[in-house]
């Protein structure tokens, strides 16, 4: 997998379940600034490392992706999890990916890294026969929605809500 020069980007194993775990928390509480849904109670939360233990097992069967991004000097400083999932046979679109969330640590935004998570999952989806990669972006993360236009990502569905 291609990444930027003083980096390399890997797959994720077991050993990885407690870095990927601190940084699925960073990521969170950056998230949690937007309030509503993603807000979070503080405080340390054990479900960091079941998921991501979780995650990481779930690449077994290969329909789940994890990556970690990380420093020549072995120090991780991002993730994307990603899946890929088979369709109802009456659809004309048999197969479909999904990045479910890819974050880099804002010291190393703008360095190609999260360029090279994308396409070394896309590169992933596309092995596995899928045709499309969908995508959830908060309309909050204005960052964020610029980075995945800038990959070719645009508007397909609208989420809804309403609350009770």
């Amino acid at each position: 997998m291609q990444a930027p020069a003083g980096f390399r980007i890997r797959h994720a194993t077991p050993r990885d379940r407690d870095v990927l775990a601190e940084l699925f928390r960073s990521f969170v509480e950056e998230q949690s600034g937007w309030g509503g849904m993603f807000g979070v109670e503080p405080g340390p939360h054990p479900e960091y490392e079941a998921l991501t233990a979780r995650l990481i097992a779930g690449t077994e069967g290969g329909h789940d992706l994890v990556l970690v991004a990380e420093t020549d000097l072995a120090s991780p400083v991002g993730f994307l999890f990603a899946s890929f999932a088979r369709r109802q046979a009456f659809f004309h679109e048999q197969s479909r990916g999904k990045i479910e969330d890819t974050w880099i640590r804002p010291a190393y935004r703008r360095t190609g890294l999260g360029r090279a998570l994308v396409v070394a999952a896309l590169d992933w989806v596309k092995e596995r026969g899928a045709d499309r990669v969908i995508l959830q972006v908060a309309r909050q993360n204005e960052a964020g929605q610029a980075f995945w236009r800038e990959m070719g990502f645009g508007p397909f569905m609208d989420v809804m809500e309403r609350d009770l």
